[in-house]
């Protein structure tokens, strides 16, 4: 039996979390005894190949289930620019299946140029580019439900706060406290932003993917001033409903994201397990301009066309198109 195992069902390299039963994806599979499509279980189980979504998952795999390098066949690394900073784990980890004697075993698909790139100056194995994706049915039918209504939101912000504000949540609170005429949605763990007039918080997890593209949708501009980034799959998804974005001007986001970008030089490293991590952070004040200037182009020709380009870049990474090449690595 081949079996075909994505670890995690949130952003599983198939997509197949984001529409649950994988409509999208199965008719490429069809040669395929099997596609398991979730659950921890399944560790256990052998597969013909094992598609994880970063290197951090891989440790977690490792780690918590003990899974052995021979009980799959292949193991498929779908990376991002996070496990570039630093590459020493990555390294570490291919140098350990070569002195095994497994040095075939683990292959990475790089989800963006910049990505191949660096997989190519470090001499890892590689695919071809496969990019990430996002839930294309859910964004269609948002569109269409909010075709014929008002924006209600300045600025959206999707995101996990951690232990290090990775993604600088703490600026986007201050702009919600200096400017209390800015609307804002907040899909977040971050519980500051419950009691403020001007937002709306919905809680991260929580919320549907119907749900989640219609609130999107019906913002003017994503704000997304992330200071670390493996892809950005909010960024993605706003442009899935023609939503452009206000963004920190740093590698990661240059491939998917499209509106405004903020100078941010300043950063700041953090001790990790895996290495040292390095977060990127735009002035305040830098952000604020950016912010007033995107909300004064809104309805404007140029407007229209930053909503023109963010929807033509999301239809490149349409799921029909992403499946279709992540299914060619086992057929």
């Amino acid at each position: 039996m081949i079996r075909i195992y994505t670890p995690r069902l949130r952003g599983t390299p198939f997509g197949l979390s984001m529409y649950k039963q994988g409509e999208y994806v199965k008719p490429y599979l069809e040669n395929l005894d099997e596609v398991v499509l979730g659950g921890f279980e399944a560790h256990y189980t052998p597969h013909r190949a094992l598609v994880i979504e970063d290197l951090y998952m891989f440790f977690y795999v490792r780690r918590f289930f003990n899974l052995p390098p021979h009980h799959v066949e292949k193991c498929y690394v779908w990376c991002d620019s996070a496990i570039f900073q630093p590459s020493q784990p990555v390294l570490n980890i291919v140098g350990d299946f070569k002195r095994a004697g497994r040095a075939s075993y683990i292959t990475f698909i790089p989800s963006t140029s910049m990505d191949l790139k660096r997989l190519m100056e470090l001499g890892l194995p590689y695919t071809e580019v496969i990019p990430r994706t996002f839930n294309a049915s859910a964004a269609e039918m948002a569109l269409e439900l909010t075709s014929s209504r008002r924006k209600e939101y300045d600025f959206a912000f999707i995101g996990w706060k951690d232990d290090i504000d990775r993604k600088n949540i703490g600026m986007i609170l201050e702009l919600a406290y200096r400017h209390p005429d800015w609307s804002f949605l907040i899909i977040s763990n971050d519980r500051r932003f419950e009691d403020l007039p001007n937002v709306e918080f919905l809680e991260f997890g929580k919320v549907n993917e119907l749900t989640k593209f219609v609130k999107l949708a019906l913002c003017k501009w994503l704000l997304y001033p992330s200071g670390f980034e493996g892809f950005g799959v909010p960024v993605l998804e706003a442009a899935a409903v023609k939503v452009p974005a206000v963004f920190t001007s740093v590698d990661w986001h240059y491939h998917i994201a499209v509106g405004i970008p903020v100078k941010a030089e300043e950063y700041k490293d953090y001790q990790k397990p895996w290495g040292t991590m390095r977060v990127y952070k735009p002035a305040l004040k830098d952000l604020e301009e950016a912010c007033q200037y995107a909300l004064n182009l809104y309805g404007k020709p140029k407007y229209r066309w930053y909503c023109k380009m963010a929807y033509s870049t999301a239809r490149k990474h349409h799921p029909l198109k992403v499946a279709l090449k992540l299914a060619q690595l086992f057929l």
